[in-house]
C-alpha cells in the first residue's frame, strides 16, 4: 500500500455516526401543528425551544465532522487549521451566532449580515429560547404617573412588532404567556429551515455531507 492509500481516512469508519438535528425540527414542526389544532396548550414555546435546539445542533453537527470537507477557495493548511477552529468552538462552547459566522466566513469570506435575513430571524429566536431558558422573576415597578412597569427581554418586543404575539395587556400579565400564539410556533420553524437552507447553500461537500444531517421525514 502506497503512502497516499494509506492517508486516506476510512470512511466506513464514519458509517455510525448519528444526527440530532432532524430530530428535533420534527419535534418542533410536530409542536407548532399541534399549537395551530389546539391553541393555548404551550404547544408554541415547545416549538420555538426546539427549532432553535435543532440550529444549534446542526452548526454542532458540522463542525463536529472528523473528516474535513476542503473549501476550495482555500489551501490545505487553512482547511486543517479550519476543523481545528472548529474543534475549540465546541470545547469552549462558543456562542450559536459566533459559530455560524466563523463558517460562513470561512466558506464565503463574508460574515452573515446581521441586519438581513435570514440571520434577523435566526438571531431572534435563538434571543427568544435563552429569555426561556434563562428566565428571571418579573418585576413590576410603579411610575410617577401611577402606571406599572414591567422590562421583559428585548426579544419580546421585537416578536410583538413583527405580530408573532400579542402585545402586553396588563402588568401582570407574564410575558411568556405571550409565546402561546401558533404564528410564532410555525416562524420558529420556518426560521429553523430557512437558516439550515441558507448555510447548506454554501457548505462544500465531503464523504459525511453536512447537507444529509438535516433529512426529514416525509409526510
Amino acid at each position: 500500500m502506497n503512502d497516499h492509500a494509506k492517508r486516506q481516512p476510512k470512511l466506513t469508519e464514519l458509517s455510525w455516526r448519528s444526527s440530532s438535528s432532524p430530530l428535533l425540527i420534527d419535534i418542533a414542526k410536530a409542536a407548532a401543528d399541534e399549537a395551530s389544532r389546539t391553541p393555548g396548550k404551550r404547544h408554541s414555546l415547545v416549538a420555538a425551544l426546539f427549532a432553535a435546539a435543532s440550529l444549534e445542533a446542526f452548526i454542532n453537527e458540522v463542525l463536529d465532522v472528523p473528516v474535513p470537507h476542503p473549501v476550495a477557495k482555500r489551501s490545505p493548511s487553512e482547511n486543517a487549521a479550519f476543523v481545528r477552529m472548529g474543534k475549540r468552538a465546541l470545547d469552549e462552547r462558543w456562542r450559536i451566532d459566533t459559530k455560524y459566522d466563523m463558517l460562513k466566513i470561512f466558506c464565503t469570506g463574508e460574515p452573515f449580515d446581521r441586519g438581513q435575513e435570514p440571520f434577523q430571524s435566526f438571531k431572534m429566536l435563538i434571543d427568544l429560547r435563552n429569555a426561556i431558558v434563562h428566565a428571571r422573576a418579573e418585576e413590576a415597578r410603579l411610575q410617577s404617573d401611577g402606571t406599572y412597569k414591567v422590562k421583559s427581554p428585548n426579544v419580546i418586543d421585537s416578536l410583538a412588532s413583527r405580530s408573532l404575539i400579542p402585545a402586553k395587556t396588563s402588568y401582570k400579565q407574564q410575558w411568556i404567556f405571550q409565546m402561546d400564539t401558533p404564528r410564532l410556533a410555525s416562524w420558529a420553524v420556518e426560521t429553523a429551515n430557512t437558516m439550515r437552507q441558507h448555510v447548506s447553500g454554501f457548505l462544500p461537500r465531503g464523504p459525511f455531507p453536512p447537507k444529509q444531517l438535516w433529512q426529514q421525514k416525509k409526510k
